[in-house]
């Protein structure tokens, strides 16, 4: 067998840089399609089978084929998304799903019905909240709670004040 010395200039003049890439799981990451758009999808551990994000059509999904990633598609397809690109598709879904800038049922089951918190995304935790507080965590969403809920709650907290 021969063996051949590359540079770094080769390596970029020849578009070879998906033979030397990296891919770090529990990231988000572009996953790119000849004939549709990307998706974003948050690649997990090898072993796992299925994995969540924004699918080829745009859509949340729970199914995607986590190790096909891992496989011999992976480097050729993928690019680590920036922090950026995921908040806002997150805070699009957010929307999307009722749960964003107004009371909600949080990740953690904690009813929230004031703006308390920060707003933000946390990559590293993979976490967004709003004013309200935490919309989304690793693949898990806030839930509504319905404005009837809502009112007959603060119905009751000012009837217990005498407002």
């Amino acid at each position: 067998m021969r063996t051949f010395t590359i540079t770094e200039e080769q390596v970029k003049e020849y578009n070879l840089e998906h033979l030397f890439k990296t891919i770090e799981t529990n990231k988000w990451y572009v996953v790119r399609h000849t004939y549709m758009q990307d998706a974003i999808i948050f690649l997990q551990d090898e072993g796992t089978e299925r994995t969540y994000g924004f699918n080829h059509l745009g859509e949340w999904t729970e199914i995607y084929n986590n190790e096909m990633l891992h496989g011999k598609y992976g480097g050729d397809i993928l690019r680590q998304a920036t922090k950026d690109e995921v908040k806002r598709l997150l805070i699009d879904e957010a929307e999307r799903r009722g749960v964003w800038d107004k009371p909600m049922l949080s990740v953690s089951n904690i009813e929230s019905t004031t703006s308390e918190y920060a707003m933000g995304y946390d990559q590293y935790e993979d976490t967004l909240w709003s004013e309200y507080g935490k919309v989304y965590k690793r693949g898990v969403w806030a839930t509504t709670i319905a404005e009837d809920t809502i009112e007959g709650r603060l119905s009751k907290i000012e009837k217990h004040l005498g407002i």
